[in-house]
């Protein structure tokens, strides 16, 4: 029978683990007996079991609740007598900061006699006033949430929190002007009318490692009035949602610097070899409209070319670009440059990849293409940065390795020479400078060949 438990951890994240099998268990309409079994077992600290019982009450367990409600008396009686208990044994922080229509429900649930909400259709009508736009009021200070019985339960049920103001985002345009990064798009809070500029404001916010201060876009509201059609929402006015967010790639070459120091440090008191690295900020939109304050991931490229964003070279081989994430979260990132594509060959059988690696010198190793390993030729190169790198099987080139070589370097490679004049010259070079040189690689691949290459001939 299935139940969804993990004998083990493979990813070594039990409440995600937990978390999947829940979600798996609720797509494919297993037993409620089943499903919490997995939610109510131990073995989870307090603060695991309180952002457990957060994500479970308010994904896949609350859409499950949905659809029980609607299905008639049999439904609710079997969800009720689950969900009671469970909900007893929940954290109170946790249900308050519930979305406002879940927090709602799962208070009727406690509170109201059983048979009335089995027989009756209180819970039909929270659930249906939920799957559709709801209204905001604000009173004072605070926004809050116009949904059913009002006027029987208390305020603070319905006001908006955390959980329910989260950004609407869509980046229109990403581009370089003048050495700058442009990013335009439109972002609101559903059911806040943005209908001018006043009292409205948006900062796009770059956040990278914890210990490097974030970077601030210089950021402007715009008239964007196709967010409004978009939107499709009756009575709610979008007009100046849009937005116009520029970088300076400075901001983000210095913080770089800082944490090459930092990392250079440790590895050199550990007595290893300082790497370039990659650093990596994510785009996040703070927005305040009308004493209401939300922070959200930026996301949500518009088809076409934003979703293929140039980049920038800010020095030799070191690249700032936007990136974006599988969730279509944008990211930017400064990057070096570790493998340059200078050729490709196609013929009948065989495809040839000629790759350049910068500031690297081995003579041996291999290449990957589609997790099958490959053979490749890796030939050191005295010229400017002229290389190859390559996918798959090797083709004649200076130095040759077997299919079963390693991809760390073995010895120094010798630099090509064409007379004994160079050949005395090359064995005096200092071993550091050999080091230094870039190396070319060139591999082929042959789809009769893709599991086992042969050797070349």
């Amino acid at each position: 029978m299935p139940t969804g438990a993990t004998p083990e951890r493979p990813s070594g994240d039990l409440p995600g683990d937990r978390l999947r099998a829940v979600h798996d268990l609720c797509e494919r309409g297993e037993p409620l007996d089943d499903i919490m079994a997995i939610v109510r077992a131990d073995g989870l600290s307090p603060d695991e079991r309180r952002q457990f019982d957060a994500e479970v009450l308010s994904g896949p367990l609350g859409t499950r609740f949905d659809t029980a409600v609607k299905r008639g008396p049999a439904r609710r009686r079997e969800l009720l007598s689950h969900l009671i208990p469970y909900l007893a044994t929940v954290d109170p922080a946790v249900k308050r900061e519930l979305p406002v229509a879940r927090r709602l429900a799962y208070h009727l649930v406690e509170t109201r006699d059983q048979a009335e909400l089995i027989e009756g259709d209180t819970l039909v009508k929270v659930v249906t006033a939920a799957a559709e736009p709801s209204k905001r009021v604000r009173k004072g200070w605070r926004w809050y949430a116009d949904l059913p019985f009002r006027d029987e339960l208390p305020e603070e049920l319905y006001r908006l929190r955390r959980a329910d103001l989260v950004p609407v985002t869509q980046i229109d345009d990403i581009s370089w002007r003048d050495g700058k990064l442009v990013i335009s798009g439109h972002a609101y809070l559903a059911g806040l009318s943005v209908r001018r500029r006043r009292f409205n404001r948006a900062t796009v916010v770059l956040r990278g490692p914890r210990y490097l201060p974030p970077v601030r876009l210089r950021t402007r509201r715009v008239f964007r009035p196709e967010a409004t059609y978009g939107a499709r929402e009756p009575g709610c006015n979008y007009d100046w949602s849009g937005f116009t967010a520029e970088l300076r790639p400075s901001a983000l070459r210095w913080r770089a610097g800082l944490r090459a120091l930092v990392r250079g440090s440790k590895r050199l008191l550990r007595r290893r070899p300082t790497v370039k690295d990659t650093t990596t900020w994510r785009a996040e939109i703070v927005i305040w409209s009308r004493r209401a304050r939300a922070v959200g991931l930026l996301r949500g490229p518009a088809i076409g070319r934003t979703e293929r964003p140039a980049g920038l070279e800010v020095r030799r081989r070191w690249w700032i670009r936007p990136v974006w994430t599988s969730d279509r979260a944008l990211q930017v990132v400064l990057q070096p440059t570790r493998a340059e594509l200078r050729d490709v060959h196609y013929d009948s059988e065989r495809v040839e990849l000629k790759v350049f690696l910068p500031d690297r010198s081995v003579n041996k190793g291999h290449a990957r293409l589609g997790g099958h390993r490959m053979a490749a030729d890796f030939t050191p190169s005295r010229a400017a940065p002229r290389s190859s790198s390559g996918s798959p099987r090797p083709r004649c080139s200076r130095r040759r390795t077997g299919a079963g070589s390693g991809s760390s370097p073995r010895a120094t490679p010798r630099p090509p020479s064409c007379s004994a004049a160079r050949r005395r010259a090359a064995r005096s070079w200092p071993t550091a400078r050999s080091r230094c040189r870039p190396t070319a690689a060139t591999a082929w691949w042959s789809p009769r060949t893709a599991s086992a290459p042969r050797s070349p001939r």
